[in-house]
């Protein structure tokens, strides 16, 4: 058993018994004057039933080292014989000094605020603390670091850590009347869980949290003049480790409505099982201007525990299309002749400007030619030397005239027109002489 008696000349005691079955068993400690002014620590040792007075050694200075042969377990010459009661042997007694060296002393708070009530579990320091009026909960490493405040409404006070969790007092106005009630914060899931509600102020004084998660808490309740010790027992949930469930919306399929773009809009939603509802967060946004072509939307949610899920799924824009005179749509087969510059005529649902096609479009490629596909003759064509695209706003209408080879007569070609927005239209042509 170990003491450090208040004062400059303090020294710390070690008494073993031996021969009772109790090692090291000292039932009570007190202290006594041996000659002068020097304090002297007493044992009494339940095994023998008798007092040990350990002798005085040379006081260390601060700084320095005790003397060599005054260490834990190390023998000392007793005092004049003690008084013992009973004829049992007087055990061995070992003294030494007490006098501290090697520490060191870390200020981790400042001028903040009032800080009070400080406990640790070794790796943290808790403590309240007074400021701009309101009573907080605030810990950070022993060694000092980053400090962290756990504001709620209300005053808290008095912490006390054990593991993660951290058990402290809170003023509560909604139990029948102005009280103390205990409240648990775990440091693990950044949850706050209330262990009572009662109209008694109840002060803290112990918590412990088992390997299991069990918590246990001792505190006294102020039942009107009576004073009673409550004990608190407290199964932490299971570590939530379950991210949200996303409900994303299909692919979407949208005519792009000018400017090569449209405008879409969708919903998402995720519920957790913990927290349930939780926000979405989607890239690019529900009602972001969409470009033509296909756009993967990503998603995700993160409940309060930071379990994140993500999702995703696609939105495509597409032109409204369609050939229009004096072009044919399939199956039928467009009949002209070679070397003629063809007027293509066609609707985007819109003007989307004259970035519509993709890099190497339109082409031409042959195919086979069938005898049994509808034909209709080109009743238009022109006499450009060359390709180009325009677009008329009256109409509503693009052309893309179309200059043929003359060397494809007696062929059958497909015009393939590969858009901005990943569709590819067709129509086929057979060029005569």
């Amino acid at each position: 058993m170990t003491t450090s008696p208040s004062g400059p000349d303090a020294w710390t005691l070690f008494a073993a018994a031996e021969g009772t079955g109790r090692a090291q068993e000292a039932v009570r400690l007190g202290f006594g004057m041996w000659s002068g002014w020097w304090p002297w620590p007493w044992a009494w040792l339940g095994g023998f039933r008798q007092a040990v007075r350990c002798p005085p050694p040379s006081k260390p200075q601060p700084g320095r080292t005790a003397e060599p042969g005054w260490r834990a377990g190390a023998a000392a010459p007793l005092p004049p014989t003690p008084t013992t009661w009973g004829s049992s042997t007087p055990p061995a007694a070992a003294c030494w000094p007490g006098w501290a060296t090697g520490w060191t002393t870390t200020r981790l708070t400042g001028a903040e605020g009032e800080e009070e009530n400080p406990d640790s579990n070794g790796q943290v320091v808790v403590y309240d603390s007074v400021r701009d009026g309101d009573s907080d909960i605030f810990w950070q490493p022993v060694g000092g670091g980053p400090e962290h405040r756990l504001a709620l409404p209300g005053a808290q006070r008095n912490p006390n850590i054990s593991g993660h969790v951290v058990a402290f007092e809170s003023f509560e106005t909604d139990s029948g009347g102005p009280n103390w009630d205990l409240m648990l914060y775990d440091l693990a899931s950044d949850t706050v869980y209330r262990l009572t509600r009662a109209v008694a102020d109840e002060t803290l004084n112990d918590v412990w949290l088992a390997a299991d998660g069990l918590v246990r808490v001792a505190d006294t309740a102020q039942d009107g003049p009576d004073a009673n010790v409550d004990a608190v027992s407290f199964e932490l949930p299971a570590a939530d480790t379950t991210p949200p469930a996303l409900r994303l919306p299909a692919d979407i399929t949208s005519q792009a409505t000018g400017a090569s773009q449209a405008t879409v809009t969708y919903t998402a939603t995720a519920t957790d099982l913990m927290d349930g509802p939780v926000p979405v967060s989607c890239a690019p946004a529900s009602g972001s201007a969409f470009p033509a072509g296909t756009t993967v939307v990503n998603c995700s949610a993160t409940d309060a525990h930071n379990n994140t899920a993500t999702g995703s799924f696609t939105v495509s824009v597409v032109y409204g299309w369609g050939f229009f005179p004096p072009v044919d749509n399939l199956p039928t087969v467009n009949t002209v002749k070679a070397g003629s510059a063809i007027p293509v005529k066609f609707r985007l649902s819109g003007n989307q400007g004259l970035n519509i096609f993709k890099s190497g479009s339109p082409a031409s490629a042959s195919y086979t030619c069938s005898g049994t596909a509808p034909t209709d003759a080109i009743e238009q064509t022109g006499t450009a030397s060359a390709s180009g695209l325009s677009y008329d706003a009256t109409t509503n209408q693009y052309t893309y005239v179309w200059k043929t080879d003359k060397a494809w007569a007696g062929s059958c070609r497909a015009l393939v027109v590969k858009l901005a927005d990943n569709t590819t239209k067709t129509a086929n042509f057979q060029f005569t002489k």
